[in-house]
């Protein structure tokens, strides 16, 4: 149950008043930078960094605060963004101003050299006065992210205290700015003086909800990220992106086991008491956690081929225990006082030859996150911001064949029984904590780069130049099409677009033969989107952690969508609507949302709850950037697609203004006998395909999604007179919403053509269907 919102929301209203006052003359702020070198390890510029986000709120209306790597400050794509951005002022909080910078570049320096100096002279240099100041332990990481949320959305400075009471330079410090309201972030801070004490992080939430400052977005991440997984704090761009989208972070300081792998060590000859049957050979294993063994048996169901374990949670040696019963992939158990999910199939070269555990589970994260937006009240948009080593994302289920295991961030985005999602979500993440926040300060500039040549023009990328026509009839101009053979050049036109299609054989390292881990083409802030298989995987490459996705994050992009396993032919559905929905105008999360519903709508028409195609391509995406998140071409298409008109009780359905025919060679790989095809589009509608395994080629057919939101109870949808859809399956579905109002949605097909041939066997220009209560 979402709640729907206009494109005013509360981040977006946020983000166009940090513009306002970045653009207004009447107030005059500069586009302001800091830059803070970060270490990898803890240290006190993590407080400094802390401390400069609510001094680049209050100084340039938007908190762009970027971390610096001390060994390569000035790297290439740093040095691209500020010539984009071209800020007025940029500041260096630390030590001395490391040499490589650009003459142009009116770089000052901030000296400071720990986290109480760098607070207070960050506050004596942008505060005259302040009737507010926000207090925090600085080893409380949780309290800390948070106190700096809350600092930068009331426009305060943020203060270290250690203890009980202030050091005297703090106390000092709070007498000059006149701060007779102290807010106190943190369990036991600052007790010695009066102050608003807000214990936890969601006491933060709650008091900011309930003081004039709307929280509209959660940034969910792990503050314990200073020495868990591969890219450590990229937390502090949780911080940026709370602090400009109008929200708050979310700290779960998870101690997280991802994928933990315990080996079987041999086979079974004689099956125990209690084990099932398996169609493989049983194997052992024994998990040893916490100063716990416990011993288990691996097999394979012999009607759903799906791999099983069973432990010994008694150690009695057999499995004929009340919790001892075989869990396959997505089943969750509790090893040594924790809760785990279970996983067969991490490994598809060796299903059930190991068992792999992951903790925290799905429920547990959705329960804490369900703390912070019930303190929140209704925020609409959910940043889950860490890789899956620091905030892990649900083990699914097996990969239907196809792949090794489907893990997915989509139940973190639904909040009530439906199978809807309700939340605008996406996984935030970077290769380090520089190229985070710089990823953070690049999608908030964004709006401003809207009039820039770049960012309506898109480009397409080996297999997928056919989308060009439905691009251009979006009201994008094209770059060109990049043919493969090798890597986008550095300098290329291709390289300066808002929008890069891609699809071709694929994997976590490259996009074919576009991009690669490790390339070095630098970026305009684009959205790239994949079709290639596992592009977006962040768990395949087991200890190296390369990925494609990541590198063009790092130098440029803002938003990189993909599949994080193989992809199918119904993949096109989630493609097509994600795209509607940008070009619509919706955020990033928005549109995920969107299209997550509408790949929903068609896995709940076809029964395919339990498994099938769009099941598994339903957790096969990812998408990864800001939710909040406009791209530069959002809002492009000037045409009227596909819509739905609600009068009374009827609704009506309109195709769109025009369809365009598309010819395209088969794909080699099909093998198919004929020469060219041909399929349509239409602005609006989704594009079902799916393998026609007789003619060895894609059939398509499209879709136009009705969605109609009321307070009434709606019994049947049905046709009125003539012309009927000319595809219907006869169902509705409903979405609640927490307001009282739910959503009623079905599809309908208002065309129909042979692919072969390209001909239209069929058209309706619009139908009408009565929704009766």
């Amino acid at each position: 149950m979402h709640e729907s919102r206009t494109l005013k929301s509360i981040p977006a209203a946020c983000t166009l008043l940090i513009l306002a006052l970045l653009s207004s003359s009447a107030v005059r702020l500069p586009r302001l930078v800091l830059l803070v070198p970060i270490p990898q390890a803890a240290a006190w510029q993590d407080d400094a960094f802390l401390a400069a986000v609510p001094a680049a709120m209050v100084a340039g209306g938007a908190p762009m605060v970027i971390a610096v790597d001390p060994a390569r400050p000035w790297r290439p794509e740093l040095l691209d963004f500020l010539r984009r951005y071209a800020p007025q002022r940029v500041w260096w909080v630390g030590g001395e101003v490391p040499g490589g910078a650009p003459e142009s570049l009116p770089v000052e320096r901030l000296p400071c050299a720990s986290a109480e100096q760098a607070a207070l002279v960050i506050a004596k240099r942008w505060w005259k006065a302040s009737r507010r100041a926000v207090l925090y332990p600085p080893e409380n990481r949780s309290a800390a992210l948070a106190a700096a949320v809350l600092a930068a959305r009331l426009g305060a400075p943020l203060l270290p205290c250690a203890g009980a009471e202030p050091t005297a330079e703090v106390r000092k410090e709070l007498e000059r700015l006149g701060a007779v309201e102290r807010i106190a972030v943190g369990v036991g801070v600052a007790t010695a003086v009066r102050a608003t004490r807000l214990a936890q992080p969601e006491d933060v939430v709650r008091w900011m909800a309930g003081h004039g400052l709307p929280v509209g977005y959660l940034a969910a991440t792990n503050p314990n990220d200073t020495t868990l997984g591969p890219a450590r704090k990229l937390s502090f761009a949780a911080v940026i992106l709370a602090a400009a989208r109008g929200g708050a972070v979310a700290p779960l300081a998870y101690t997280t086991v991802w994928k933990q792998s315990f080996a079987t060590s041999e086979e079974v000859t004689i099956p125990p008491e209690g084990a099932r049957p398996s169609s493989v050979p049983l194997r052992r294993g024994a998990v040893a956690l916490g100063g716990q063994r416990v011993a288990f048996l691996t097999g394979c169901g012999p009607r759903d081929r799906k791999f099983w374990v069973q432990l010994d949670h008694n150690g009695d040696g057999k499995f004929t225990g009340a919790d001892e019963h075989p869990l396959r992939t997505g089943a969750s158990t509790e090893v040594a006082g924790r809760r785990f999910t279970v996983d067969l199939d991490a490994d598809e070269k060796a299903r059930g030859r190991s068992l792999w555990l992951t903790a925290p589970t799905p429920d547990e994260v959705r329960g804490d996150l369900a703390r912070f937006r019930r303190a929140a009240g209704k925020p609409e948009f959910l940043c889950l911001v860490g890789w899956p080593e620091t905030l892990p994302p649900a083990v699914i289920a097996h990969g239907q064949g196809i792949d090794a295991d489907l893990v997915s961030d989509l139940p973190y985005g639904q909040t009530d029984p439906d199978p809807f999602v309700e939340l605008a979500f996406s996984r935030f993440l970077a290769a380090d904590c520089a190229s985070a926040c710089l990823l953070a300060c690049r999608g908030l500039a964004c709006e401003g780069f809207r009039d820039r040549p770049f960012a309506k023009r898109f480009a397409t990328a080996e297999w997928d130049e056919p989308e060009r026509p439905a691009l251009e009839r979006a009201g994008l101009s094209y770059a060109g099409h990049h043919p493969g053979g090798r890597d986008l050049a550095p300098g290329s036109p291709l390289t300066e677009v808002g929008l890069l299609v891609h699809a071709s054989h694929a994997m976590w390292t490259v996009l074919g033969k576009t991009y690669s881990w490790n390339a070095g083409a630098l970026l305009a802030p684009c959205v790239v989107e994949s079709a290639g298989c596992s592009t977006a995987s962040l768990d395949q490459d087991r200890g190296k952690h390369r990925s494609v996705a990541v590198r063009m994050l790092r130098n440029g992009a803002v938003a990189f969508v993909g599949n994080s396993r193989r992809g199918i032919a119904q993949q096109e559905l989630f493609r097509s609507e994600l795209r509607n929905a940008l070009f619509a105008g919706q955020t990033l999360g928005q549109a995920n949302r969107t299209a997550l519903n509408r790949l929903i709508l068609a896995v709940e028409e076809k029964g395919q709850r339990r498994g099938g195609p769009f099941y598994y391509q339903l957790y096969n995406h990812a998408v990864y950037g800001d939710p909040a998140l406009r791209p530069t071409f959002g809002g492009a298409s000037a045409r009227r697609g596909a819509r739905v008109v609600l009068r009374g009780d009827v609704a009506t359905i309109h195709a769109p203004d025009r369809w365009v025919r598309v010819e395209y060679p088969p794909n080699p790989d099909w093998k198919c006998p004929l020469p060219k095809l041909y399929t349509w589009r239409g602005a609006g509608t989704g594009v079902e395909s799916r393998w026609h395994g007789p003619g060895k080629r894609n059939d398509d057919e499209l879709w136009v999604t009705a969605e109609v939101r009321t307070r009434r109870r709606v019994r049947a949808v049905e046709p009125v007179g003539s012309p009927a859809p000319i595809g219907w399956s006869g169902k509705f579905f409903v979405d609640e919403h927490a307001d009282g109002s739910r959503s009623i949605l079905w599809r309908v097909r208002l065309i129909d053509f042979d692919v072969p041939s390209g001909k239209v066997r069929a058209e309706v220009a619009k139908v009408k269907m009565r929704l009766r209560g």
